[in-house]
């Protein structure tokens, strides 16, 4: 669950999120918190503009999801985070951490940065107004390896049925709306850019 508060002008990420009514109450098994106003670096990297930024080894929490109003606006202006099977027991910049998925050498390490060529015309992929605007993002801003899915490559959509707005993605977006997207149109961007 991300949760904005404006008025801090700080956002949460919160992990296996649940409410319960009798007691009318939210727990949490673990969270983050980041300042919208900060480079969206963790608080422990030298690079970072705000020292309390906390959690999740170092992705900020506006990059968890694709939001619905990014999608009915048309535009995505940040990164995304993704999930792949398997990670590395190795992190690079920008994380501060990482889940020691495998040894392997072909495994990437959480923190990699992958993008969509720039040179790749998106509009010839037979891809949906939608689909377009989440790789248009993929190709401008890229996607940090920030998880493992122990599956195919994850990429998460805002949770519009917790928040009691009703399942708005039908018909938007589903799991197969990237999938004319090669993974040849992909490229790594340098590792630990930015050190």
């Amino acid at each position: 669950m991300t949760v904005y508060d404006g008025d801090k002008g700080l956002v949460y990420g919160l992990w296996r999120t649940a409410y319960d009514p009798v007691t009318d109450s939210w727990s949490s098994c673990g969270g983050t918190v980041y300042y919208l106003s900060s480079n969206g670096l963790a608080g422990t990297l030298f690079q970072s503009d705000q020292a309390q930024n906390r959690g999740h080894r170092g992705v900020p929490p506006p990059v968890f999801a694709v939001r619905y109003d990014e999608i009915r606006f048309g535009q995505i202006n940040h990164e995304l985070k993704i999930a792949v099977n398997t990670t590395k027991c190795v992190h690079v910049f920008p994380l501060t951490g990482d889940e020691c998925g495998t040894t392997s050498l072909f495994a990437p390490p959480e923190g990699t940065r992958i993008r969509i060529k720039p040179w790749i015309d998106l509009t010839k992929l037979g891809l949906s107004p939608e689909a377009l605007t989440v790789a248009r993002a993929l190709q401008k801003y890229g996607a940090v390896i920030g998880d493992q899915s122990s599956g195919p490559v994850e990429l998460k959509l805002e949770n519009t049925v917790a928040e009691g707005l009703g399942w708005k993605w039908d018909g938007v977006l589903s799991s197969t709306s990237l999938a004319g997207i090669p993974l040849d149109d992909f490229e790594v961007v340098l590792l630990g850019y930015g050190q």
